[in-house]
């Protein structure tokens, strides 16, 4: 599963739609229940653990992709 894929199933928007500046506050899908969700599906997907900091920073398909990449996982 990508990244696109993971995000588009959570938010129920077409994986290619999106691309890395889809955010919070471009895309209404994205509220704080499906913020959550994000948050603890990536956590388990990918085998990760967030700290409240990185969650709270969190805004963006990028964003996501960034702190992955940082803690070791590709996408």
């Amino acid at each position: 599963m990508t990244l696109e894929e993971f995000f588009g199933d959570i938010l129920e928007v077409a994986p290619a739609s999106l691309i890395d500046d889809v955010s919070q506050s471009s895309l209404g899908s994205w509220d704080s229940l499906a913020h959550i969700n994000i948050i603890t599906g990536l956590e388990e997907v990918y085998g990760v653990q967030f700290s409240t900091t990185e969650i709270q920073s969190l805004k963006s398909l990028g964003d996501a992709r960034r702190m992955l990449r940082q803690k070791g996982v590709e996408v």
